[in-house]
């Protein structure tokens, strides 16, 4: 999924004129995070910036989106404004909203611990819902390939919309300050967009 938005944004197919996307593949989110965390620490991240984790996209079910996720007994709820912006994606492209699903253990925590506005998007399958991974029913066979390009499409929909509105208040309004690298006024918005945590990326997750 994450290469088919990359394939879209290297045609110009998704045309942003103030958006730096960022596509990252993390690991270890199974040990605290380790991956998604090393890369909040590494990097500056000027506000505003947001961050959209995907967590089991591609089974056959409904999208879910989660409102808040984190880590074992300590979820941080996620970022509203983007969440919604999900939701609308969703909607426009297959013509049913996401239905929220209860706290799950993700990338976004990273995020979110930094205080940059994070939301976390995924599906369910049709036989086993949110459940059945991490065991002998965790299987790449869980992925419905055909459902891929309309992830996709969800995605870039969700990037244009982003450019084309800004969203500079979502930055300063959800997240505080982390670093003194703001951004000029009238600078590009700096979005992630983001961590693939899925079936179809990392299989056994």
């Amino acid at each position: 999924m994450l290469t088919g938005l990359a394939e879209r944004l290297a045609r110009r197919e998704v045309a942003l004129s103030r958006t730096a996307v960022t596509l990252a593949f993390f690991t270890g989110e199974e040990a605290n995070m380790q991956g998604s965390a090393a890369c909040v620490r590494s990097r500056a991240w000027p506000l505003p910036a947001i961050a959209v984790n995907l967590e089991v996209l591609g089974q056959g079910g409904g999208y879910v989106y989660w409102e808040r996720g984190g880590v074992g007994f300590r979820p941080l709820p996620t970022a509203a404004a983007v969440n919604s912006a999900l939701i609308q994606a969703v909607r426009k492209v297959t013509g049913e909203p996401p239905q929220p699903a209860e706290p799950v253990n993700s990338d976004a925590a990273s995020f979110l611990a930094r205080d940059i506005p994070a939301a976390v998007l995924g599906t369910r399958d049709r036989v086993l819902g949110l459940g059945g991974f991490h065991r002998p029913t965790d299987h790449p066979g869980r992925v419905v390939m055909d459902r891929l390009p309309e992830a996709v499409e969800i995605l870039s929909r969700f990037v244009r919309r982003v450019d084309e509105e800004g969203w500079a208040d979502v930055g300063r309004v959800e997240a505080r300050p982390t670093s003194s690298d703001h951004l000029p006024e009238g600078s590009p918005a700096a979005a992630s967009t983001a961590s693939a945590r899925c079936s179809a990326v990392t299989p056994g997750d």
